[in-house]
């Protein structure tokens, strides 16, 4: 069956240590993740033919542009805190004098500052305002314009000349739909140290939305232990719409393969069996399948070593040394059977 991604997804940025989320983008217009590394090659030899080829400086670089405007966007990659507070701004106003000359504005100026106003012949006229009225010589019922400085309780931010982007987590979902039409999985894309470029470009259009962008490539993180040797940049998931992973394997794991409970040791004693599902494909990992598993115990075994169903194997307190059973665990899905040996000893 062939699956495709048929439209864009959505992101979701967080903070990279309380995990909070600083913004939710849901109207991307493209997207593009890319992951690149440098061949160099090893040569020697007659001819100084290729003897072997090795990959370093891998790079995992993400580009999103969405058509929605999120003022977070444009603070991290200024890599600066939106604050709240007064600042002045420059309102405009279309006003309509009346005989006098006299009109009211709609915000109150700022103390101490003059207003500029605009002719309908473009003629530039400096007045002082008195609370919020005006009154603009030779401006007899016309309607001019008006710019001034009003001061305003807003949400803003200071773009600095040198504070570097800031850091985060992005997680990056997408519907993978199957020949019908029919949504089969959701990938998911999670980057937990994503380096914002500090690149930004809002570009406003006559005809259309601005749209903004999150560009950034990826820091090298351990996040959930250090068994990957040098960290890794992101993780890619693929999880079934269904709720159900349909992976075929080519056989299982029952473990240990082997046990032994001690009576010096204590009895009685329990050891849990874990089954793993081997796809042996060479590119799918050993998955955990010990739910989907049932256990029985092989006829001719000890009576005091028995197993639950969930796989759980227990040598009594009446075992004594040189007895011993065989486990089966049987893959329900598929059928695959493996055996473990328990064996009591002094």
């Amino acid at each position: 069956m062939n699956k495709y991604i048929v439209s864009v997804g959505e992101v979701v940025l967080r903070n990279i240590s309380t995990k909070d989320i600083i913004a939710i983008g849901t109207t991307a217009v493209d997207t593009s993740f890319a992951l690149t590394a440098t061949k160099t090659d090893v040569r020697g030899g007659p001819g100084n033919s290729i003897l072997y080829s090795y990959v370093s400086e891998r790079t995992f670089d993400v580009n999103i542009t969405q058509a929605s405007f999120n003022k977070e966007v444009l603070a991290l990659n200024a890599g600066s805190l939106i604050k709240t507070g007064v600042i002045d701004y420059i309102q405009t106003d279309c006003i309509e004098l009346d005989s006098s000359g006299v009109g009211t504005l709609s915000k109150s100026p700022k103390a101490g500052t003059d207003i500029i106003v605009v002719m309908p012949d473009n003629l530039r006229v400096t007045v002082t305002p008195s609370g919020t009225s005006i009154t603009v010589p030779g401006g007899a019922n016309l309607t001019v314009y008006a710019a001034y400085t009003t001061t305003v309780t807003a949400e803003s931010l200071e773009i600095s000349a040198s504070t570097p982007p800031s850091m985060v987590d992005l997680i990056y979902t997408a519907e993978v739909r199957d020949e019908t039409g029919a949504i089969v999985e959701y990938m998911q894309i999670h980057v937990p140290k994503l380096q914002l470029s500090g690149n930004y470009t809002l570009t406003f259009n006559a005809n259309g939305v601005a749209n903004e962008a999150i560009e950034g490539s990826a820091m090298s993180t351990k996040e959930g232990g250090c068994g990957l040797g040098g960290g890794y940049y992101a993780r890619v998931a693929w999880v079934p719409a269904s709720g159900t992973v349909a992976t075929s394997y080519n056989l299982i794991a029952a473990t240990p393969s082997d046990w032994d409970f001690s009576v010096a040791g204590g009895l009685p004693a329990s050891k849990q069996v874990e089954v793993l599902g081997i796809p042996n494909d060479g590119i799918r990992a050993n998955v955990v399948i010990t739910s989907d598993c049932t256990f029985a115990k092989e006829a001719g075994g000890a009576t005091t070593i028995t197993v639950s169903a969930g796989g759980l194997v227990t040598a009594s307190i009446s075992a004594i040394a040189g007895e011993s059973a065989v486990i089966i665990a049987t893959h329900t899905p598929t059928g695959l059977t493996d055996r473990c040996i328990f064996q009591v000893v002094a």
